[in-house]
């Protein structure tokens, strides 16, 4: 019975989507993961709203351990609680899919002082490392980084 009712909590709390996704309605984070309550060992506690999902309708597989991800049939959707739309993996799987997806934090995320134009423009100038740090407000290593491929490697 408790199942039923835990599954029902989600079907209340989503919207359908024509790609099957089922869109978490109420409070998502701010990557835009679903989030609730959960009352849990006499305490309330906050869960992912995917993660509730698949531990409702996949008891028996459920890993506490390994992260629940998503593969949805249109690209990455973080609202998605779809049972079909989820699987589990390790810490390793969700950080390939993070880069696959390109989630993850990468150019003008992590060096807010540069655009993509700007790298280019380091790549292809020939003053000394410091020179250009000191034109583009950033450190000497990153020019460095940026100039042998090991910084911004998605633009080669």
């Amino acid at each position: 019975m408790k199942q039923k009712r835990n599954a029902q909590f989600i079907k209340d709390r989503v919207t359908v989507m024509s790609n099957g996704c089922w869109e978490w309605n109420n409070w998502c984070n701010a990557n835009g993961y679903g989030r609730t309550t959960q009352y849990v060992d006499g305490k309330h506690k906050h869960v992912m709203s995917h993660r509730l999902a698949y531990e409702i309708w996949y008891p028996i597989s459920f890993d506490k351990e390994l992260c629940v991800l998503h593969n949805c049939p249109t690209g990455d959707n973080p609202t998605c609680c779809n049972p079909e739309h989820l699987w589990q993996g390790t810490q390793q799987d969700n950080s390939n899919d993070c880069v696959r997806k390109r989630r993850h934090a990468h150019g003008t995320k992590v060096a807010k002082k540069l655009s993509e134009s700007d790298v280019f423009e380091i790549r292809s100038r020939t003053e000394s490392y410091q020179t250009i740090a000191d034109d583009y407000g950033v450190s000497k290593t990153l020019v460095y980084r940026i100039k042998c491929q090991k910084a911004w490697k998605y633009l080669l």
